[in-house]
């Protein structure tokens, strides 16, 4: 409601009401970004060195032992797999996969991809946006584990592995099955926790992304949530 005033005989004000109008949200074209793949629970990423770069990526299945990324260089536009996808299948690398997909950027352009295989996670970079990648089959020490979330803290591709100091790091926050009986004050004994990985590794910078070591594990109901990071102290 919006007010329009009036100046009266004698220096008064009126206020006269204006009812305005619902403004109704509108969209624009929609653009298919899964060609070429099946695949579920998407996510999408933007590069902040690049406002037209996009990336999405789903899994396939881990039977298919194949996940797929595409990319759109025209500010989601339209979208074709990345140059790494291999022809008629679309597999960005040679390590396992077809699990849960997770993407991050770095603010240097490098581009992350975790991929959930029956044991461990795939963890892969780029540093050419999806032309190539390097990749790891064990991503994380641990195994049994599921539902990945990543979390860029400026170019991990500079870090020391100290952590020391912000701007160096990617985090990596996940739900793992059955590591033991954890008390938890809500629920009692709990067979899931939740935990945090950081990257790079004592190695240095070359294993950004590829290899994670442990921060913390806590307990954890079933159903994990994002929201349930910002419990971990």
């Amino acid at each position: 409601m919006k007010e329009r005033f009036k100046l009266l005989p004698g220096g008064l004000l009126l206020f006269i009401p204006i009812a305005v109008g619902a403004q109704t949200p509108t969209f624009g074209q929609p653009t298919i970004s899964g060609i070429q793949g099946v695949g579920f629970e998407q996510d999408i990423r933007l590069d902040p060195t690049n406002p037209s770069r996009v990336y999405t990526s789903v899994p396939g299945s881990l039977s298919s032992d194949t996940s797929w990324i595409w990319h759109s260089e025209d500010a989601g536009k339209t979208f074709k797999w990345v140059i790494a996808g291999a022809a008629k299948e679309g597999k960005p690398n040679v390590c396992s996969g077809g699990g849960d997909t997770e993407l991050a950027v770095d603010t240097g352009g490098n581009l992350y991809f975790n991929d959930l295989t029956l044991a461990n996670f795939s963890t892969a970079r780029s540093e050419d946006h999806g032309a190539s990648f390097l990749c790891s089959n064990s991503g994380v020490p641990d195994t049994l584990v599921d539902r990945q979330w990543y979390a860029v803290d400026g170019n991990p591709r500079t870090g020391n592995g100290l952590g020391t100091g912000a701007g160096h790091n990617i985090y990596l926050v996940n739900d793992e099955i059955g590591p033991g009986a954890v008390p938890c004050p809500v629920s009692g004994l709990v067979n899931n926790v939740l935990a945090m990985y950081r990257s790079p590794t004592l190695a240095g910078g070359a294993t950004a992304g590829l290899n994670s070591g442990l921060l913390r594990r806590s307990p954890l109901r079933r159903a994990a949530t994002r929201e349930s990071w910002a419990t971990m102290k």
